[in-house]
């Protein structure tokens, strides 16, 4: 494993947590017990399930990430996976653009994270390189 994939996997993973805070937070940073009070109970419960379930998500992720670093570059299975969040990233910054109300910091953000991700599951490790896997 490279000193820049590990840096980068450690940056995306204190990112996702961060990012899993964050969204713990959503119910006071935006006001949620008034604001989703307007949405029926199914919906309101839906958005609540949805973002804990996400923020659950980025931590395990994040988790994943810092703890398992050169297991996830060595591995067809875990450079996969740094494409797939890669990939999540990269829909997420073009949502951005085009829903209302995006910001240029969180797609500054979301650039980064993309980074975090693309970089480690595109650049091949020599121990894959051996054994003859690789994206290309």
């Amino acid at each position: 494993m490279t000193k820049t994939n590990s840096f980068l996997l450690l940056a995306g993973g204190i990112l996702n947590i961060l990012g899993a805070l964050f969204h713990f937070a959503f119910w006071y940073l935006f006001n949620w017990k008034d604001t989703l009070s307007t949405l029926s109970t199914i919906d309101r419960n839906i958005m609540l399930m949805l973002n804990y379930c996400l923020a659950t998500f980025f931590l395990l992720i994040g988790i994943m990430c810092i703890r398992f670093r050169k297991n996830i570059t060595e591995s067809l299975l875990g450079r996969f996976l740094l494409l797939t969040l890669g990939i999540v990233y990269a829909v997420r910054l073009a949502l951005e653009f085009i829903l209302p109300g995006g910001t240029i910091f969180m797609a500054a953000f979301l650039a980064v994270m993309i980074l975090c991700f693309f970089i480690p599951a595109l650049i091949p490790t020599g121990s894959i390189r051996d054994r003859g896997f690789s994206f290309r």
